[in-house]
């Protein structure tokens, strides 16, 4: 006859593995890393009293399901253990009980997971709801605010310009943050739905007995695509206000370079004449002499400044139209050349606009020291209007002053290659005459003189 610690001493296959008692009773054997505790009849039967107490425990008091599943676990093991020592008859009385209360407990776990998994999801489709109805205020308070900030900014139109810049981004980017607000919201809807089908309200479609109106104003992520709308008219309104804004910083710059290029020569006029007057147009345009030995031509000065080029040519009886849009330069140009074949023009470059600079009128231009005070954006233009009034056969000589750039006198950086290009986009050939130290005696200056054919 075997004994139930012999039993508890075999070796087992595996934890699972069963042995027939010497009545037939079914009980399990211990697995092999077991072996090494005490599994005597005192020990057994210690546990099952605590499993007994365990249900009592169960029976009384309120525990955590979580809990109770494990303990009743436990409990089903440890009666295994004293179904080998009490028989068949008291084994199956207490599974029956295990049964009865794993079933309780198990059902009633699952129907509070499944009230808590929909409590905790209708909770948060209610956040995203509350969230998405403040994204347009959200919108409208941060749009209204820069603008307001842009419309009392003064002479500061980089800040302006950055203001509305962050107006549009922000829109955008809220316009997107909606659009996943509401899909997520879609999700847990779905599963609210597919939890409590009979509860739900289904909104999503509007009824067939609605006009068509209301059937456009009820459809499914009606709300949204209405706050999505509003968001993107913000963002336009915005780029509208920065294109408008920086369209006017950028041509505010353009207009003050410009003036402060005609307000230094304003300012120092009498100062600059000296220097320009000490050098004469032979030492200027060496190869230009022979240009004007001819019959008699009509030459257009372009920034003739005190006149020195401009009286030279018309005493060797050209008529020149001489272009200054310095008043300070003009007078005393007056007061030093006095010539009738001198005609002083208030203009400047990209426009040249005066009764008697009409289209194909001069056999030449000059354009000496004038082009670095052409903005960039500006030189191609003021290069088609200098082709337009060269006459078919006629030249244009035009220098580039190369080296730093003075701003106080509203010079710009040039590139002789920029230069060739304008020109010959606008339909000239242009032919390099020479590089030419600088006349005043500046070192870091030097010159290029291009001549621009027109053809026939």
């Amino acid at each position: 006859m075997k004994k139930v610690e012999d039993l508890f001493k075999a070796r087992a296959s595996s934890p699972l593995e069963t042995a027939m008692l010497y009545d037939g009773r079914v009980g399990f054997t211990i697995p092999e890393y077991q072996r090494q505790y005490d599994w005597s009849k005192d020990n057994i039967m210690r546990l099952y009293f605590d499993t007994l107490n365990g249900f009592r425990r169960l029976s009384c008091e309120q525990l955590r399901l979580g809990t109770a599943s494990r303990s009743l676990l436990a409990a089903k093991i440890f009666l295994r253990f004293a179904g080998i020592m009490y028989g068949h008859g008291l084994i199956s009385r207490l599974n029956e009980f295990y049964t009865v209360h794993h079933n309780l407990f198990t059902g009633a776990f699952e129907m509070t997971l499944a009230k808590e998994a929909y409590e905790q999801n209708y909770q948060q489709f209610r956040s995203l709801n509350q969230i998405m109805w403040q994204i347009p205020v959200l919108a409208m308070t941060l749009t209204g605010g820069l603008w307001f900030g842009v419309s009392k900014i003064e002479d500061r139109p980089l800040l302006a310009v950055m203001l509305l810049l962050t107006a549009v981004v922000g829109n955008i980017t809220l316009a997107i943050i909606l659009r996943r607000f509401r899909f997520v919201m879609s999700r847990y809807l779905i599963w609210l739905k597919n939890a409590s089908e009979e509860d739900f309200v289904d909104a999503r479609e509007p009824d067939d007995s609605m006009n068509r109106w209301d059937r456009f104003f009820t459809k499914e992520e009606r709300v949204r695509q209405m706050f999505s709308f509003l968001l993107c008219w913000g963002a336009l309104a915005s780029a509208i206000l920065l294109f408008a804004e920086a369209h006017a910083w950028y041509k505010d710059r353009t207009d003050m370079s410009r003036t402060q290029g005609i307000d230094f020569y304003e300012q120092h006029a009498a100062a600059l004449a000296d220097g320009y007057e000490a050098v004469s147009f032979e030492n200027a345009y060496p190869f230009l002499v022979t240009e004007f030995a001819g019959g008699p031509l009509v030459v257009l000065d372009v920034g003739a400044g005190t006149g020195r080029d401009a009286a030279w040519i018309a005493a060797r009886g050209h008529d020149v139209y001489a272009v200054e849009p310095s008043a300070a330069m003009r007078t005393i140009a007056g007061s030093l050349h006095k010539d009738e074949r001198i005609t002083w023009i208030d203009a400047q470059l990209p426009d040249l606009r005066a009764p008697a600079l009409q289209p194909g009128a001069f056999d030449i231009i000059l354009a000496n020291a004038v082009w670095m005070h052409v903005p960039p954006e500006e030189r191609q233009p003021s290069m088609r209007r200098m082709y337009e009034l060269t006459r078919g056969g006629g030249r244009a000589y035009i220098s580039l002053r190369l080296g730093p750039q003075d701003e106080r006198r509203g010079m710009f950086a040039v590139s002789a290659d920029e230069f060739i290009a304008a020109a010959e986009n606008a339909g000239f050939t242009v032919v390099h005459r020479g590089d030419f130290a600088d006349l005043l005696g500046r070192a870091e200056v030097s010159w290029k003189m291009f001549e621009l054919q027109k053809p026939n």
